[in-house]
């Protein structure tokens, strides 16, 4: 699957901060570019956003799809992320067969 997840953000917003260390946990691979560094960069993210920076915008890339995600928060990111089929859920979170005995949560 060809996929790539590029976080545009800077090196001082929290909500950059929390969003990488985020998608690390996850194990997902993502390319980071820094607008203080990136003009070019810079100029594009102010486009998308009627010329105001807001960071961070995450572009998720797909198998031929495309999202732009403004501020998400980690539930929006883990959505998108799983909608086109890039989160992986741990073991613990998959489905296991009950065990004789074994109540059902209510």
């Amino acid at each position: 699957m060809d996929s790539a997840v590029t976080v545009y953000g800077t090196d001082t917003c929290e909500d950059t901060k929390r969003t990488r260390r985020h998608l690390e946990e996850l194990g997902i691979e993502y390319r980071y570019v820094d607008l203080e560094h990136d003009p070019e960069a810079d100029r594009m993210v102010k486009r998308l956003h009627g010329g105001r920076r807001i960071t961070p915008t995450v572009v998720i890339s797909s198998s031929g799809r495309s999202v732009t995600l403004t501020e998400p928060g980690n539930p929006q990111l883990d959505a998108e992320l799983d909608r086109l089929g890039l989160l992986r859920r741990p073991a613990s979170r998959r489905h296991r067969p009950r065990s004789r005995g074994e109540r059902r949560a209510a």
